[in-house]
Parts: structure tokens; sequence; C-alpha cells
């Protein structure tokens, strides 16, 4: 659902232009799936790996806060970097992972 936020707002122009609630949208299904995968990983290498497991609420702590908080903000920059977080999250998972 796009938001109209009136002639004021319009750039003459920009027809072509993703709007910012679908750019917001897709960034937090894309954290929100993200995150998913993430907790199946991390749970997934804790069995493993006992040095991740005690890694493991850790991960599930941050991966939480990173979900509410993609659900609370409305700023594209914000989402990018908790998206980047959520990278960040992946590569700790893939070392320990490795080991």
């Amino acid at each position: 659902m796009t938001r109209y936020y009136g002639s004021k707002y319009e750039i003459p122009g920009a027809d072509d232009a993703i709007p910012l609630d679908s750019t917001i949208a897709t960034l937090r299904k894309d954290i929100s799936s993200t995150c998913a995968i993430l907790l199946r990983e991390a749970k997934k290498v804790s069995t493993i790996n006992k040095r991740a497991s005690m890694k493991l609420r850790s991960w599930e702590e941050e991966i939480t806060v990173i979900k509410k908080d993609s659900f609370d903000t409305h700023n594209i920059e914000k989402l990018r970097d908790l998206r980047n977080r959520c990278e960040v999250i992946s590569q700790q998972i893939r070392f320990f992972g490795n080991e």
C-alpha cells in the first residue's frame, strides 16, 4: 500500500520512481527473512561447535533486536544499517561454523 502525501511532495519527472513505502517494505521483508535464516543457522552451528553454543544467546538477542528495530523505524538508512548488522552476524556464524 502506497501512501499519498499530496501534490506538495510530488517530484516532476519521477513517475517511474519506486515509492518510499515500497522500498521500506522490501527492506523490512529482507531483514525479517534474513533474521529467520540466521537464527536457524546459529542453532545449527551451536550444536556442532561448543564455542558457538556460548555465543548463541547473544546472537539470538541481537537478531531479535534487529528484527524489532526494523519494524519500529521508517528510516531507510537505519534499515540498511540493520541489514548490515545481519551480515556481520552472518559472518560470525560462518566463522564459527568453519572451525
